[in-house]
């Protein structure tokens, strides 16, 4: 079945012939001047005539069903919605409210198309192997922590790294300390070693002044 389309001088004559019948009075003509005459001058002047011809291969031959809408307004509704910043549900429902827009994207009122036939038009215009432009990689999500029963210690984030923060002093013999952004820079203190203290946890904290330093050990 071929694909039902129109050339641009049709679309604005469809446009103005619509616009003249459901605003028929001179003050809902007013109204329309009004309210609508810079939506009206930005999307009628769009030549998308040519949208049919280039999706031709994205429909069917034989379709089963409904004749398929002309790719343009289809296009035409995308653009519409882009610029009004409305999503796919909320366009649907301003086609069916606002005469003026389904009128001004090719269609008449109460005979624009519904939520399903947008997200099956959403295929057909994007022809690329990849739902991506940018070949963006899904995030990776991490398992959320099990919770402990009632009375039950929770096991740690980083298991083990005490030991791994002791066995780094032992061998550099110092503590790098990095502050935050609204602290001081960071500071090397040297620390003695002693092979005594080989076996146990040592954590040393160290605050903003070297009188208010202090010595933890477990």
């Amino acid at each position: 079945m071929k694909i039902v389309s129109r050339s641009h001088q049709d679309y604005l004559t469809f446009v103005s012939d619509q616009l003249r019948k459901e605003f028929d009075t001179p003050e809902a003509m007013l109204f329309l001047q009004h309210f609508y005459r810079d939506l009206i001058f930005w999307i009628t002047p769009i030549d998308l005539s040519a949208t049919a011809s280039l999706m031709r291969s994205a429909y069917s031959s034989n379709p089963r069903g409904r004749k398929p809408h002309d790719p343009a307004d289809m296009l035409r509704c995308m653009l519409l919605f882009t610029k009004l910043g409305l999503s796919v549900d909320d366009g649907v429902v301003a086609l069916r409210t606002t005469p003026v827009y389904a009128i001004v994207c090719g269609f008449k009122p109460g005979e624009t198309p519904g939520v399903g036939t947008f997200y099956d038009f959403f295929p057909r215009l994007w022809r690329a192997s990849t739902p991506h432009k940018t070949g963006r990689v899904k995030r990776r999500l991490k398992k959320p922590r099990k919770k402990g029963k009632k009375n039950e210690k929770q096991e740690p984030k980083n298991p083990k790294i005490t030991e791994k923060l002791v066995s780094r002093i032992l061998r550099e013999g110092k503590i790098h300390y990095a502050p935050k952004d609204a602290r001081p820079a960071a500071t090397v203190v040297p620390i003695p070693v002693c092979p005594a203290f080989c076996g146990k946890r040592i954590a040393w904290r160290y605050e903003r002044f070297p009188r208010h330093r202090r010595r933890i050990s477990g």
